[in-house]
């Protein structure tokens, strides 16, 4: 694993790198959703444009529905060069268990693209597991949370 307050200060120059985030205000989650898909949609055409593959790694909750159901029917991305990630879990829960969030990710958006690979998560936090696949580390990443 490397040193981990290196590691760290290298995750926080990648972060710091990170375009300013321009807030949206909708008349309701689903506007909200719809303009976070086409958003996050514009950008992975844009990197599919220049990178033969982009990784994402996804949020999972409620709050995320609506922009995911969006996302799966936004046109025009080859989502065969798309590796999928999901962002955390919870501790100590059984990999069958209904609560996980791999498994709500499935369910409401993995199950229906075809993606290349995907990746779920064990119990560890998004640090530890980032630092345990040190190429999560690129700033070629597109991270999907709200």
């Amino acid at each position: 694993m490397g040193n981990s307050s290196k590691d760290f200060r290298n995750m926080r120059t990648i972060l710091n790198e990170l375009p300013t985030v321009v807030p949206f205000i909708g008349e309701s989650r689903t506007a909200m959703g719809n303009e976070a898909a086409k958003d996050i949609a514009s950008e992975l055409r844009r990197r599919l444009d220049t990178q033969d593959e982009v990784r994402m790694i996804f949020a999972a909750a409620p709050s995320q529905s609506e922009m995911l159901q969006a996302l799966i029917s936004a046109p025009g991305i080859d989502w065969t060069r798309v590796t999928a990630f999901h962002m955390d879990e919870y501790l100590d829960l059984p990999a069958d268990a209904p609560q996980r969030f791999g498994l709500w990710l499935r369910r409401h958006l993995f199950d229906y693209l075809p993606f290349k690979q995907i990746h779920l998560k064990n119990s560890l936090s998004l640090f530890q597991w980032t630092m345990q696949h040190s190429w999560l580390k690129s700033p070629s990443i597109l991270h999907v949370a709200g």
